[in-house]
């Protein structure tokens, strides 16, 4: 198993659901979908448990086209298989979001969640939102649902409502705790469409520092074969 803790996670999640939807009629299984099926590889080969950060609607279909078929399934696999809100269009920004407009976009996103995967345990308690976007009162209404942890960028720009103090002491030890609101900040240490830049030394810093190792990548990327061996050969390299 591995040394140190990772959390792996999709952004842009929905076209592994628009594929379940559109075969219903010839689908047995989840792990149909070549999505679903690369978690449950990574899961029995690496022990990494994969979270699915999901959007509402690409413009033309949207998560409440799907059904409760296979709620069942996504529960069974509910220990290593997570899913969250990440935003409800590709035009979403939360940086001036009100309370009203997080709230609208959330609820959407989790009702329909909970009818797919039958919610509770196939839920997480932490959140990558879309462009790393949200102000003081989007985080707060986060909080308030129970999101514990906000996932940050993997670059110097500024996350959700950090101060540009706070985003060097993100930058520096991993993670930084707000006293006065209880919400966790995890800076993200790689985005596997970029991976092929990292040496053996950068791995070797990031696995010495305190906070989980915190890797991701886009739905649109799983599939290609050099994305999934950068991926894989992190893996290795911790375990």
């Amino acid at each position: 198993m591995i040394r140190k803790n990772i959390h792996f996670s999709v952004d842009d999640t929905f076209g592994c659901f628009q594929w379940l939807y559109h075969n219903q009629n010839s689908v047995k299984d989840i792990f149909d979908s070549s999505t679903f099926c690369y978690a449950r590889y990574l899961y029995e080969n690496y022990g990494v448990r994969t979270t699915f950060y999901c959007i509402y609607t690409d413009g033309k279909a949207s998560l409440s086209d799907i059904d409760s078929r296979w709620s069942n399934k996504f529960q069974e696999c509910g220990d290593w298989m997570k899913f969250g809100f990440h935003c409800y269009d590709m035009n979403s920004d939360y940086s001036t979001a009100t309370i009203n407009e997080i709230e609208r976009d959330y609820i959407k996103v989790y009702e329909a969640l909970a009818r797919i995967t039958g919610g509770g345990k196939c839920f997480t308690d932490t959140l990558r939102l879309h462009l790393f976007s949200g102000n003081e009162a989007v985080v707060g209404f986060l909080k308030k649902h129970g999101i514990e942890k906000l996932l940050c960028a993997d670059d110097d720009r500024k996350s959700y409502d950090l101060t540009e103090e706070t985003v060097i002491e993100l930058k520096e030890k991993g993670n930084y705790r707000n006293k006065n609101t209880g919400m966790e900040y995890i800076r993200t240490n790689f985005r596997v469409e970029n991976m092929n830049c990292i040496k053996a030394e950068m791995l070797k810093d990031i696995i010495s520092m305190d906070s989980d190792i915190v890797i991701f990548t886009h739905e649109r990327y799983l599939k290609d074969q050099e994305i999934r061996n950068n991926l894989e050969s992190v893996f290795r390299y911790i375990m």
